[in-house]
């Protein structure tokens, strides 16, 4: 009150400068020291503000987290007080007064303690300036360090031959930790193996051996370890990039004997009465000395098979009965892994008798035929040991032959119309009538009634132009025939593109056209799609239609399979209704899902050949609608799983799921999923809580990471995987519409892999594309076939849509998967071609029986009569 009146008397402020005395004094200071600490009359305290961040990241196993800061205007750092202020974590943590915040004790990463268990813990911190107080909401995470265990694994580990899979799986760490283990492979054989896809997992990794462009799985009969005894020496140690100091294990892998087929070649695919052919066994197990039983058989119509007498030993010499016919030799024998082994082969020609020299055809279609048409032309070029040729004609046309013998003393025919042998080194000309589908037959009997067909077959004008190239020449190419669809024909043709079959099923057919040795009852059998599913017998004559039964209502055309014991396999896209609200994406209309969206599910049914299912399996209950949002998903179509091949192998189906970049195993027993390949945005958490069967195996090695698109897909002898990976509609986020592993639209190819179930794990082996360039694309379709000789048949499939590049040229390849060797390459300007194989001999021709009677005449009689009695049979 006395300050306030001295401010308002002006006499004061005159008196300031001369007062002495020191109590005078003192107040004055006291003062003039108050006015310049208090604020200006009317200003506020300013508050702190925390410049610290809100979020740390702490190494587990220690304390500090971190030196909290602020800062304000009226305050010093230094005299700014810290304290916690709350918190669900707040009793794991110290703060001090000046900011210094830690645990109280050291945290574990596997082990988190905070209040949700998560690993981040959450604390509520203050500071004052002691008129103000301001606080701040932290969260603090733990970050793992790699901590090593004692090392877990086997010593000694046994390896059956010829597999893909794990020798060992090792570990030294917490699951959590364990990408972070470095681990080093010593020992003698150490560059044998590899043990880091995933960590730990040790692999065997031989070297590559040329002309393979793949490595193979040990070898039994062929090892390569440093002993060369089967037993891989190698020392395994666990490391980290801050801890050494574990000590190295040493481990042995043994490899050991699997029973595998034995296999029999012949000396030659292309038999001719007279000539010995012969039959070589190999067994990798080896074959105990004189114990081989032989047995030789000659065909004698579709699937009708006759044993020749007398033919017991690996070398047999067709006879003037075998002409015309198909050979094969079979044999019994004990391997390595005991009595009752077999293996048989069979010649993918029939045996010729008398030959010819030389033979030219040609029609008025063919002799039109340009340079774009000169597959209308006759060929292959004549070959004397080729005994089938094709030539265009039109609907009404004249075929002119100019025959060649090679003797003098065949009798030669066309069509059965006997024409004069002109001798050898001379030629004769006949002339036909034909049609678009005709085929003429030449043929040369000898004096002992063996007889040669030569044949040619007629190429009609609107037949797909299929041409054939052999880059390696002929001696690996396909034995087997190649079955297509060819608008509304299905066609069989040999290696060099002749049709052995031209048939007209007089309705609509898409590209699948497939061969069963047995349909259940024991004799060959057919199957093609479109307007119907229909089953043929072995003279392509119908036997069956298949339908689907109630549940269903629909069938798909992608894929019919007629199964072993006469049942049908059938697929189809099921129309329904589905509840997708609890999807979290947007369609392309931009609005959520509902509660009542149009689907079609995927559908599987087996079918007896009365009607009734026996089997059925639907996508809706089996496949996460997050992973199949790339190809058809609703709105626009609601085909979101789209199956487009299904196999039965024992008691699993197979089956494609194109919509989902996906293959399934299905018990075909109870319908449940036993495994799934493909790549998927769900975790294995989340797969579990779904319910729906196993999460996908993970891929390894695969150098694209997954497949995309597929078709085909099938298990082989063995239990490997193949399947045509078209490289287009990879798995993709489907909030973001990125690609989850690979680029849509490179590339296409064949694939393998193999299934290792009890690590989880779909092992890379082996690819190919087309031509090896890795640059051609098969949008749509496509198809992959495994051969008697373990080469694929691959179906490259439709061009990708709007891509501004012509088709690729070849539809169908031959190619050695180990090596990358394309032996065969057909193309055609129709690129739909969808090729799966057959043996020749099931068209073998039927053998007519033989009639005999006698001939009334002088020296003849009923009954042989005695020496003078001469009679005469006619055959």
């Amino acid at each position: 009150m006395s300050m306030g009146r001295r401010a308002g008397q002006g006499t004061a402020t005159s008196r300031v400068g001369s007062l002495s005395s020191g109590a005078a004094t003192g107040t004055l200071v006291a003062f003039w020291w108050l006015l310049a600490a208090a604020p200006a009359l009317g200003q506020a305290n300013a508050a702190p503000t925390i410049t610290s961040p809100s979020t740390f990241s702490v190494a587990e196993g220690t304390t500090s987290v971190a030196t909290l800061t602020a800062s304000d205007q009226d305050t010093a750092t230094a005299d700014l007080t810290w304290s916690k202020a709350g918190g669900s974590d707040a009793d794991d943590f110290t703060v001090s007064a000046a900011g210094v915040m830690a645990f109280g004790e050291a945290k574990d990463f596997e082990k988190p303690d905070d209040a949700d268990a998560d690993g981040t813990y959450e604390v509520t911190v203050q500071v004052s300036d002691g008129v103000d107080d301001v606080t701040a909401n932290l969260a603090v995470t733990l970050g793992n360090v790699t901590e090593l265990e004692a090392m877990s694994g086997p010593t000694a580990v046994s390896f059956a031959e010829n597999g893909w899979g794990r020798a060992a799986t090792f570990t030294a760490s917490s699951d959590a930790d364990a990408d972070g283990v470095i681990w080093v492979l010593g020992g003698v054989d150490a560059d044998r193996f590899s043990i880091d896809s995933p960590a730990g997992a040790l692999r065997f990794d031989l070297d590559k051996v040329s002309p393979a462009v793949f490595s193979k799985p040990p070898d039994f009969e062929a090892p390569v370890d440093d002993g060369a005894d089967n037993t891989y020496e190698i020392t395994v140690k666990p490391t980290t990039s801050s801890d050494n100091s574990a000590p190295a294990t040493a481990v042995t892998v043994t490899v050991t004997d699997a029973n595998e087929p034995g296999t029999v070649a012949l000396s030659t695919k292309r038999p001719r009465k007279g000539t010995a052919v012969t039959a070589t066994l190999t067994d990798p197990d080896g074959v105990t000395g004189g114990s081989a039983s032989w047995k030789w058989e000659r065909s004698d119509g579709k699937n009708r098979w006759v044993v020749i007498p007398d033919a017991a030993t690996a070398s047999y010499t067709p006879g003037a009965a075998d002409a015309g016919s198909f050979l094969r030799a079979s044999v019994t024998y004990r391997d390595g892994h005991g009595a009752g082994a077999q293996a048989d082969a069979t010649a993918p020609e029939v045996v010729a008798a008398a030959r010819l020299s030389g033979l030219s055809v040609s029609t008025d279609d063919s002799a039109a035929a340009d340079s774009d048409d000169a597959w209308r032309r006759m060929r292959p070029a004549f070959d004397a040991s080729i005994l089938r040729y094709s030539v265009g004609c039109n609907s009404s046309d004249t075929m002119t032959l100019t025959i060649g013998p090679a003797d003098g003393s065949s009798r030669i025919s066309v069509d059965g119309m006997q024409i004069a042998n002109p001798g050898a080194g001379s030629t004769v000309t006949a002339t036909r009538a034909v049609s678009a589908d005709s085929v003429v037959r030449v043929a040369l009997t000898g004096t002992d009634g063996a007889r040669t067909h030569y044949m040619v077959h007629c190429l009609a004008d609107d037949i797909t132009k299929l041409t054939v190239s052999k880059p390696l020449g002929e001696s690996q190419v396909l034995d087997e025939l190649i079955l297509y669809t060819d608008r509304q024909r299905l066609m069989i043709v040999d290696s060099n593109g002749v049709p052995r079959v031209v048939h007209r099923p007089g309705r609509f057919v898409v590209p699948y056209f497939r061969f069963y040795p047995d349909g259940g009852s024991g004799a060959f059998r057919y199957s093609y799609n479109g307007e119907v599913a229909a089953v043929l017998d072995e003279n392509l004559e119908l036997v069956a239609h298949a339908w689907p039964a109630a549940p269903l209502t629909q069938r798909g055309t992608h894929d019919f399979r007629v199964l072993e014991n006469g049942n049908f396999m059938l697929m189809a896209y099921q129309e329904a209704e589905r509840d997708l609200s609890s999807l979290t994406l947007t369609h392309s209309g931009g609005q959520p899902y509902t509660s009542d969206m149009y689907v079609e599910d995927s559908a599987i049914q087996i079918v007896t050949p009365g009607g009734r299912a026996v089997f059925n399996w639907n996508s809706w209950d089996h496949m996460p609608l997050e992973d199949c949002t790339q190809h058809f998903f609703p709105p626009a179509n609601g085909d979101y799983a789209h199956v487009n091949s299904t196999q039965l192998a024992g008691e699993l189906i197979v089956a494609s799921m194109r919509g989902c970049s996906r293959v399934l195993g299905i018990d075909a027993r109870t319908g449940k999923v036993a495994w799934r390949v493909g790549p998927s945005n769900l975790s294995d958490a989340q797969w579990a809580e779904r319910g729906v069967g196993p999460a996908p195996l993970d891929i390894i090695g695969d150098p694209e990471k997954q497949f995309c698109g597929q078709h085909a897909a099938a298990l082989v002898p063995g239990g490997n995987l193949i399947l045509y990976d078209n490289g287009v509609q990879c798995t993709q986020n489907p909030w973001t519409g990125q690609s989850l592993l690979r680029t849509s639209g490179e590339y296409s190819r064949g694939v393998e892999y193999a299934l290792d179930l009890a690590n989880g794990e779909a092992v890379f082996v082996r690819d190919h594309s087309l031509g090896g360039t890795e640059s051609e694309l098969g949008y749509l379709g496509g198809n992959i076939e495994l051969l008697g000789n373990g080469h694929w048949l691959i179906s490259w499939g439709g061009i990708r849509p709007n891509s501004g590049a012509t088709p690729p040229s070849d539809v169908i390849t031959q190619v050695d998967p180990d090596t990358g060797r394309e032996w065969l390459k057909m193309a055609a300007p129709y690129d739909r071609i969808r090729g799966t194989v057959m043996p020749a001999h099931a068209l073998a021709d039927d053998r007519p029986g033989l009639a005999a009677r006698f001939v009334a005449g002088s020296r003849t009689s009923v009954f042989h009569s005695g020496a003078s009695d001469d009679p005469t049979v006619l055959l």
